[in-house]
Formats: structure tokens, C-alpha cells, sequence
């Protein structure tokens, strides 16, 4: 259940669209993904793609903008503020995450920054985005990078969708 703190219908309209528009009703799952219940009430329903992980999907939920139809500008935006302020790299992850795919092209220029967290931030999004152009970056990392970055980038890769480029560059290790 999602509760607004401030009840209103046309916002528990707006979030019930944007949060569908997002996560679309999936094979086997009964009813919408959010369905507004009163003007202070959304009740959400777990897609299966995230059957056994909850966690992950409240956190996109958490972190999805009620206004979908402007991803790109609001990528932009993620990678401005993250740039400015590097400590907010967690957050920046889970909102371009919860954009989607369009948000990719945005992140890929900060998959070599010379800053650690903007670009964790960024690897860890095109990671779990299932971005082929990140698996050099997270091998790379495996190979000569700090030692609990080796072990995130090996996690996220394990993570991604079948790709060979995967499995022959995890086979040196």
C-alpha cells in the first residue's frame, strides 16, 4: 500500500498512471500494478518479474517520477545533481533505474568518470538496466579495481541477461 500524506484524488490519479505506465500489467498478474483506492490510498501489486525481489521494486517505486513523458530531461537532471553532489549516488542509481531503458544513452557517458561514485552510480543503473555497453566497464573493474568493487561489478554482471561477452570475460577470473 502506498499512502499519500497529503490526500488528494487527482494526484492518487497521476501516481496510479505514472507508477502503470512504468511497471504495465504483466503475464499472470491479476490486476493493475497500482490501483487507487481512495484519495489518500494506492494499493500496489508486485509484478511476478520481481517475485523475490520486494525490496527492489519499492525502491524503484520510491524513487519513479510521477511525470513519465519527460525521461530524458529528468536523466539529465539525475546527472547534474549527482555530479554536484556525489554522495547521492545510491539515490541517482534507483531513479534511472526506475526511468527504464530511455535514461541509457544519458548514463553511458558516466560509465568512465573519474569520480567512484557517479560512476558506480551509473554501472550499477546500466547493469541492471541490461546495457551491453557497461560489461567492459564492470570487467575492467573485476580486474584491477578496489576490492569491494571487484566484488560489486562480478554481483552485477552475474545479474545481467545472458551475453557471451560476459562469460568469456569472467573466465580469466
Amino acid at each position: 500500500k502506498l499512502r499519500l500524506a497529503t490526500p488528494s484524488h487527482n494526484r492518487t490519479r497521476t501516481i496510479q498512471a505514472a507508477i502503470n505506465g512504468l511497471f504495465p500489467r504483466e503475464v499472470g498478474q491479476r490486476n493493475d500494478t497500482a490501483m487507487g483506492k481512495s484519495d489518500e490510498m494506492i494499493d500496489l501489486t508486485v509484478p511476478p518479474s520481481f517475485t523475490g525481489r520486494t525490496g527492489d521494486f519499492a525502491q524503484l517505486i520510491r524513487h519513479s517520477p510521477v511525470d513519465i513523458g519527460a525521461t530524458e530531461q529528468t536523466a539529465n537532471n539525475i546527472r547534474r545533481s549527482l555530479l554536484a553532489n556525489p554522495g547521492a549516488a545510491e539515490a541517482a542509481s534507483w531513479r534511472w533505474q526506475a526511468l527504464g531503458k530511455k535514461c541509457i544513452p544519458v548514463i553511458q557517458e558516466l560509465y568512465t568518470n573519474s569520480e567512484e561514485q557517479p560512476r558506480m552510480a551509473a554501472l550499477e543503473a546500466g547493469a541492471k538496466l541490461n546495457d551491453p555497453m557497461v560489461v567492459p566497464q564492470l570487467l575492467e573493474m573485476i580486474k584491477s579495481g578496489p576490492n569491494d568493487y571487484r566484488t560489486a561489478a562480478l554481483r552485477l554482471l552475474s545479474r545481467m541477461d545472458p551475453n557471451p561477452k560476459i562469460d568469456l570475460g569472467v573466465r580469466e577470473f
